[in-house]
């Protein structure tokens, strides 16, 4: 016999076995059955026959399939809970419980269902096996099985259900009285373990807090979802559900992530009947409790020992109940809490435990938590080690910090599971107005720090119990707030959980011991950070050193310990005991030490620099904005003292004095130090007179700020600098003071500084002004006048306002029609209020979410960039006039759902294979950039095509003659290599762009064009033929620029041109335009023309920019009759300015031109409001300007020192460090395709390759 068939053999004898036992022993000793028996029904050998007939069947099945046969499907077919099932589907017709049959194979495979198939051994499908399993046995029964056993099984199943509706009448003979008995006595011992279960876990405290008094709270209110991201998917999903889904599981997570109380919460779940959990009989393994009674691994006799509180329970465990339930009815859920707390020499040991004793117990549900432990990476899950070694059916899993949403969950049901019964009426009260003032106190940025601490339950509770118990104490004392939560991370925690203490020289540290390595390491690490880290700005950033440097930093501190026990300690082991007790150090990745809260991390060096007398050292680091938190805790840590405090601000000040240059950086390190002595100030324990006046004496070189540098400085001293920034103090001083001012406050961004804000900025006019009130995100948009104003005149907000954080914002503007929102904007379901909205951008959002419900139905335009999601839902906007589709997933047009008032589509980089579907819509714009598709086949069905845009399409090589041109009146083709038939029929095109097009080598389908007015050629092309554009007597405004070309339209014989443009184009002749006297606008690059002769016949001109005039000296020649705008870029040598004395231009740019040395030319420019200049290395005089009576803005660009202003022309100077061309503003669709010239051939060849 081979393997197989002893396997099946097994299988049939388990089976008939399991058979007789049910139903023909049933009957033994019964009237009934000596009934059967006589009649011949129940004859000798049936048993035996079944069981030949499944031994068959379950060779057969085992054949049918290499993957089937293998050791875990042996022991499945074995199984007695699925014989159990194969029983009932064959005796009483019932439906197998296919489900539960995966479930009990997956146990014996040792992966989860939802693995399957990819995880599984051989790729088995475990459903489609069990249904073969089944299909099989079918078959061989009604194949082979004689009638008479047929019928026989059908009787006993028939008799069986006739017996069970006797059961009153024959109860004594149906039931095993033994067996009741024993069932009585589990069944009410378990009922009253899992109460006694649910009163003990159902219960939590924050251990370590002594500001609580004993108070506990209900877990049941307490507890909230976490989220919990496993190795098997990249998206955390919530806790409960994953631990329902994985019997084997181990969950790691910091100090304080939650983990024990999730197995409390797990606890209580079993005992109630609407839960996931009903049914499981819960066992809670604290490995603390066994590293104190055990010498060696859990018990499995002890665990109800370990799970109950022993004061209180007295029932002992009935024999058997223990094997009942991890046996026989694989029911139990083990909770293992805490691998760390084990001594580090028993970890091997348990972790072989756990594979023997889930091997031993299959079918149950095992838990196990942790810390993560010392050189395992906390964010590589296959990382092995001796200390850290699960087996590798366990799946392993973190608990993820707590996002914003969570924070404020946590807080509202902290404060409702408190038990008022133990509270005064006063009590009461506070803790109520606790748990709604708490919110909005972390959202103040002020808190920011604190607010960063609350991503782990245990420092959220920490936060809730000093706030209620120390009401209003977070934006001001946040020394002693990180002071008590690091106290109780380093012991008090430990010490109130009993952790038995380490072996060997850890167990002599001090919790004075732990705080020196803490404050030093921290210290070390904030000033050893990598040379070249950008930490501008970023406060999440954490300093990362290795593991090898971290210990050598920690090896002189170890002989200064207080007992001399712990002196003879290694770096490292102090190191490990740190990383695994404490929370305040982790490792990262492999080999790496950092500190995962920021906030303590800053505190703890801050104590370190206090302790050491640090001041001077502190104060030469004020420049560097990662050390300003730092300084500012140095100066009220209980480390240093108040003298500690004084000498850290003097020395801040002293250095700040000896900065007397007025070089940039000397004056901001001179202004920082003063802003950090400044806040500094308010954190020192003791005040000083003397000294409090020595720092307010240097408030004049930092109030008012004058730049946005300065507002940024200022900001660094927190709250103590908003009482010098008040509104009617400084609201008559220029825009760039008071906007400056302003952007203090909001850098600031405490309470105090936005109450601030709101008496008196949120009401100014001024734009520069509003934005930074604007950008706080503090005040509706309808209290600030200014935004509401603009509002209701534009339907729009104000440029100034780039993205909206949170809808709420924007309730109560009235006439609001536009809105752009992305990934991080709040609030979306607000916007069913916007009923006057017709225009919505989305960017990075997700579209899977139910707020698209919430979008109105208004909305005629929509944009949306880099969405994702489904676009099923624009199909409840019917009015929508313009969808914008940039980055989208999109792939067909088809996917659209039909909109029949949809007439303009823009797709950008969208990957569209074709257009086919168009005809859906009433188009009549259609923009494609950046697509693949290879044909305009799909713009057949269109009929009403009045604007196509083809741009960065390298697959369309040709526009063909299409119905769609003939009422087109707008073409625009760009970056592609794209031939134009010359029969294209464009009977109404009045606008043509063509760029980049290096294909197009003429011009004559333009005959075909009469009726252009607008004609724009950009890019490296070059051009044979240009007699398609004198067909154009039409033509009104005509773009070249950067192309060339040894033939140009005849412009004189174009009697309606009014702007013309020529940049950058080769083999021109400004000469040829000379007699265009009807000219209004002229752009034009003269390169190496010197003279304006040619312009002297252009009378007509109101607006003339000249560009690139290398040798151009003087503007002789130049007509200025007429002239209203002039523009004057790249003219090195022109110096000679007299032509425009007493001319009429109201707007002069004088860019790139360095040999302009004085502005007297300009001082009878009566009617000129706006100038642009840029400077050079010289210096410029302002002076002739004083007196101009129209002048409103002088935009200076480059070096502002090397000017002289006039105290009357001081309030409308600009100043910018670079401009842009002075051409693009006139194109602003085209703004850099100037340098695109130099990427033209590039582009070329890229095209080319694609193509």
């Amino acid at each position: 016999m081979d393997a197989i068939s002893a396997a099946a053999a097994k299988v049939g004898a388990s089976f008939a076995a399991l058979a007789a036992t049910s139903q023909l022993k049933k009957l033994e000793n019964t009237p009934l059955g000596d009934q059967l028996s006589k009649i011949g029904l129940v004859k000798p050998g049936f048993t035996k026959r079944l069981e030949q007939q499944l031994a068959k069947a379950a060779d057969r099945f085992l054949r049918s399939n290499n993957a089937y046969n293998i050791e875990p499907v042996h022991y499945f077919l074995e199984d007695p809970t699925f014989l159990k099932l194969v029983k009932s589907a064959f005796f009483h017709g019932e439906t197998p419980d296919t489900g539960k049959a995966a479930e009990i194979l997956a146990s014996y495979v040792g992966v989860s269902v939802t693995s399957a198939p990819h995880k599984w051994p051989g790729g088995i499908e475990p459903l489609k096996l069990i249904e073969v399993f089944f299909v099989t046995l079918s078959r061989v029964l009604g194949e082979e099985t004689d009638a008479a056993g047929v019928f026989l099984a059908q009787r006993i199943a028939v008799v069986s259900a006739q017996i069970e509706g006797l059961r009153p009448a024959i109860s004594a003979a149906l039931k095993d009285h033994d067996v009741s008995t024993k069932n009585a006595v589990f069944e009410g011992f378990e009922r009253n373990y899992l109460g006694h279960l649910t009163k003990k876990f159902g219960r939590i405290s924050t251990l370590g807090a002594r500001e609580l008094h004993g108070i506990g709270q209900v877990l049941s209110v307490a507890y909230i979802s976490l989220n919990i991201l496993s190795q098997e998917s990249d998206e955390p999903v919530p806790a409960e559900h994953f631990l329902k889904e994985h019997d084997q599981l181990i969950v790691r997570g910091p100090a304080g992530s939650g983990k024990t109380t999730l197995l409390s919460w797990l606890v209580t779940q079993c005992s109630r009947s609407d839960t996931k959990f009903a049914g499981f009989v819960p066992f809670f393994v604290p490995l603390r409790t066994v590293a104190r009674v055990e010498v060696g691994p859990p018990s499995v006799e002890a665990f109800v020992d370990y799970s109950v509180d022993a004061s209180l329970w007295a029932e002992s465990t009935p024999a058997g109940w223990l094997n009942d339930v991890l046996k026989t009815r694989q029911s139990g859920l083990i909770m293992i809490d805490g691998v760390d707390e084990l001594p580090a020499s028993r970890r091997p040991q348990f972790w072989e435990w756990l594979e023997s004793f889930s091997e031993h117990y299959p079918g149950n549900k095992i838990i196990v938590t942790s810390r993560n432990l010392p050189k395992t990476n906390s964010t590589d899950f296959d990382v092995k080690t001796e200390q850290w070694n699960p087996p590798s059916v366990f799946v392993e899993a973190r608990l993820q910090e707590m996002s914003d949403p969570d924070v404020t969950n946590f807080i509202n049901h902290w404060h409702d599971a408190v038990d008022f019964s133990k509270l005064t009426p006063d009590e009461q009260a506070s803790l109520v107005k606790a748990k709604n003032e708490l919110p909005a106190k972390l959202e103040d940025p002020a808190s920011r720090r604190i607010r960063e601490l609350c991503s782990t339950p245990l420092l959220c509770a920490m936060v809730c119990v000093l706030h209620w118990r120390e009401e209003g104490y977070l934006p001001k004392h946040r020394v002693d707030l990180y002071d008590k939560c690091c106290e109780m991370l380093i012991e008090a925690r430990d010490l109130k959980r009993e952790i038995a203490l380490p072996i060997g020289p850890l167990a002599f540290l001090t919790k004075y011991d732990k705080e020196m390595v803490l404050q030093r390491l921290a210290f070390d690490m904030l000033h050893n950070r990598p040379d070249g880290d950008d930490l501008h700005d970023n406060s999440n950033y954490r300093i990362e050193v290795s593991r090898d440097k971290a210990e050598l930093w920690i090896a002189p501190r170890v002989a200064s310990f207080q007992n001399i026990e712990a002196r003879s300690a290694s770096p490292e082991a102090v190191l490990d005991f740190l990383i695994e007790r404490t929370g305040l150090l982790r490792e990262p990745s492999k080999d790496l030490i950092d500190f995962p809260h920021r906030t303590f991390q800053e505190y703890l060096a801050a104590c370190a620099a206090g302790a050491e007398g640090r001041e001077e050292m502190l104060s030469r680091l004020a420049d560097d904005d990662q050390w300003h938190e730092t300084i500012m805790l140095a100066s009220g840590t209980s480390t240093g003292g108040v003298g500690f405090g004084k000498r850290l601000i003097e020395a801040l000040i002293s250095r700040g004095e000896r900065h007397v240059s007025k070089k940039p950086r000397s004056q901001r390190i001179r202004k920082t130090c003063f802003a950090l002595a400044l806040g500094c100030l308010e954190n020192l324990r003791q005040h000083d007179p003397d000294l409090r006046d020595r720092v307010l004496s240097n408030l004049d070189e930092l109030v008012p700020p004058h730049t946005e540098t300065d507002a940024a400085i200022l900001a660094v001293a927190g709250d103590a600098a908003v009482p010098h920034l008040t509104y009617t103090r400084w609201k008559d001083s220029s825009t760039i003071i008071v906007s400056a001012c302003a952007r203090a406050l909001r850098l600031i961004g405490t309470t105090n500084a936005a109450k601030s804000l709101s008496e008196g900025y949120i009401a100014d006019v001024r734009s520069d002004v509003i934005s930074e009130v604007a950008r706080t995100a503090q005040f509706p948009f309808h209290l600030i006048q200014g935004i509401q104003d603009h509002v209701a005149q534009t339907g729009r907000l104000p440029a100034y306002i780039r993205d909206v954080s949170d809808i709420l914002l924007l309730v109560g503007l009235q006439n609001l029609q536009s809105v752009l929102i992305d990934s991080n904007t709040k609030g979306l379901p607000l916007l069913s209020q916007f009923h006057d909205l017709k225009s919505l951008s989305l960017r990075q959002v997700d579209t899977q979410g139910d707020w698209v419900s919430d979008i109105p139905a208004s909305i005629i335009d929509v944009t949306m960039s880099n969405i994702r999601g489904p676009v099923e839902w624009l199909e409840r906007l019917v009015s929508l006039e313009s969808l914008v589709l940039i980055d989208s997933e999109l792939s067909s047009i088809s996917s659209l759902p039909t909109l029949p008032n949809l007439n303009v589509i823009r797709m950008l980089n969208c990957p569209m294979a074709s257009l086919e579907g168009l005809g859906r819509f009433p188009l009549r714009q259609l923009d494609i950039r950046g697509a693949t598709v290879a044909s305009l086949d799909g713009l057949s069905e269109l009929n009403s095509l009045s604007g196509l845009t083809i741009d960065s399409c390298p697959n369309i090589t040709l526009v063909s003659p299409a119905p769609y041109q003939e009422t087109l009146e707008s073409l625009s083709i760009e970056s592609c290599l794209t031939a134009v038939d010359p029969s294209v029929q464009l009977p109404r095109l009045k606008k043509l762009t063509l760029e980049d097009v290096p294909d197009l080598y003429d011009l004559n389908f333009l005959r075909n064009a009469p009726e252009v007015s607008d004609l724009v050629i950009i890019g490296d092309m070059i051009f044979e033929d240009f007699s398609g554009v004198d067909h154009l007597k039409k033509l009104e405004t005509l773009y070249f620029s950067g192309f060339s070309s040894t033939h140009f339209p005849e412009f004189k014989e174009m009697p309606l041109l009014r702007e013309l443009s020529i940049i950058g184009v080769q083999g021109f002749e400004p000469s040829s335009i000379s007699s265009v006297h009807w000219l209004e606008q002229l752009s034009i690059s003269l390169y190496g023309t010197f003279a304006l002769d040619w312009a002297g016949n252009l009378s007509n001109l109101r607006s003339l920019s000249i560009l690139d005039a290398v040798g151009l000296a003087s503007l002789e020649g130049l007509s200025t009759k007429s002239l209203d705008v002039l523009v004057i870029q790249g003219a090195p040598n022109l110096s000679d300015l007299s032509v425009l004395r007493g001319s009429n231009i109201t707007e002069l740019r004088l860019l790139s031109c360095p040999s302009i040395t004085t502005l007297s030319d300009l001082a009878e420019l009566e009617k000129l409001e706006t100038l642009h200049l840029s400077v050079h290395e010289g210096s410029l005089d302002l002076s002739p300007l004083g007196e101009l009576p129209n002048l409103q803005i002088v935009n200076i660009v480059g070096r502002e020192k090397n000017i002289r202003v006039p105290e009357a022309l001081m309030p409308k100077v600009r100043h910018n460090e670079f401009y842009f061309d002075w051409q693009f503003s006139r194109h602003p669709m085209r703004f850099g395709h100037m340098p695109r010239r130099s990427r033209t051939v590039r582009n070329y060849r890229q095209l080319k390759s694609m193509k």
